[in-house]
């Protein structure tokens, strides 16, 4: 469990084996929850064009102003769009950089990091200009010797 603070807005946010959940900031109110548990086809939830399965969630960051990014145990991290107010929380992109779980994540202006299981980082930026979040660069320390 996180809290965390946009310019305009502070959120509780969870994330465990069943799915993510948003509330407020006292968290009397649930604004938003993402199953992580697929429905009963092998599909996954669909969002369009973007399909989600995974077991557990963990990583919790918040990303530039107005944007919420979450690890799965796939190795996928899911961006959602946070509104200034309201509950319309919306999944925006599902970025894959990793093989394995998401252990943490972390941001620095328009800089994102993640982190996993096997020791592999990567570094994501935000651009501005296309509204993308591309990789900026990749350690793999996966067999080093410390």
């Amino acid at each position: 469990m996180k809290y965390c603070d946009y310019p305009s807005r502070s959120l509780m946010v969870m994330a465990c084996q069943r799915g993510i959940q948003v509330y407020d900031a006292d968290g009397s109110v649930m604004l938003y929850w993402h199953s992580l548990v697929p429905p009963s086809s092998d599909e996954g939830e669909c969002t369009p064009n973007i399909q989600v399965s995974a077991s557990f969630a963990r990583g919790i960051s918040t990303f530039q102003d107005c944007m919420l990014c979450i690890g799965t145990d796939s190795g996928n991290i899911l961006i959602f769009d946070v509104p200034t107010r309201g509950a319309n929380i919306v999944l925006r992109e599902m970025l894959k950089g990793h093989t394995a779980p998401i252990s943490c994540l972390f941001n620095k202006e328009d800089l994102l990091g993640s982190g996993d299981d096997s020791g592999k980082v990567v570094v994501w930026q935000h651009d501005v200009d296309s509204n993308s979040i591309q990789v900026l660069t990749t350690i793999d320390i996966q067999g080093c010797v410390i």
